[in-house]
């Protein structure tokens, strides 16, 4: 629904929907409802989603529930991002400050956040657009219509997922280990 307010500001812009979830036929059935066949292409499942994400302009985190998101951090390495606010997740991934309060779409160090959702999943899936699609519209707009903006945030978020790279974490977690068992030969 968000993206039915976008697209009537920014109508060249396209909705990609990668999966097959268990909502896909809903979505289908709301895309139709807000008159959006022609904005939106559902492609389902793909064993190669980068391939698609590549060509990609902006990447939209709009779930209700993460935890560390794979496919944030995914879609940093291909464009900017505006994430919903989650409990967990969004915030340790854009920004530097997981004490930062989103009660509005903010500019984070890495991409874009934007509160976290109030009117829950049922009300998604209706037609009626509510405060939380509003939000992600504006946090979309933030980024698409400010080139010095979306050119640092893709930047900066690029920079940013070589923190969440298994490399580091496995030195990291060896030298936890490593810690830990000095700690306790010497106690």
């Amino acid at each position: 629904k968000a993206f039915k307010l976008f697209v009537q500001k920014h109508e060249k812009w396209k909705l990609l929907l990668i999966g097959d979830g268990t909502d896909r036929k809903k979505l289908e059935m709301l895309a139709r409802d807000l008159e959006l066949d022609k904005y939106i292409e559902f492609v389902g499942m793909q064993t190669n989603p980068f391939a698609y994400m590549a060509k990609c302009e902006l990447f939209v985190l709009s779930s209700y529930n993460e935890g560390l998101s794979n496919s944030l951090i995914e879609g940093m390495c291909f464009c900017p991002v505006v994430s919903v606010d989650c409990l967990v997740g969004p915030k340790e991934i854009l920004s530097d400050d997981a004490s930062v309060i989103v009660d509005e779409p903010v500019v984070a160090d890495y991409g874009i956040m934007v509160p976290a959702a109030h009117y829950g999943y049922e009300k998604s899936m209706t037609s009626d657009i509510n405060e939380d699609d509003i939000s992600l519209y504006k946090g979309m707009c933030i980024i698409v219509e400010d080139k010095e903006l979306y050119y640092r945030l893709y930047i900066q978020g690029k920079k940013r997922v070589a923190y969440f790279d298994g490399k580091r974490y496995r030195e990291r977690i060896l030298q936890i280990i490593d810690n830990v068992t000095l700690w306790k030969t010497d106690g």
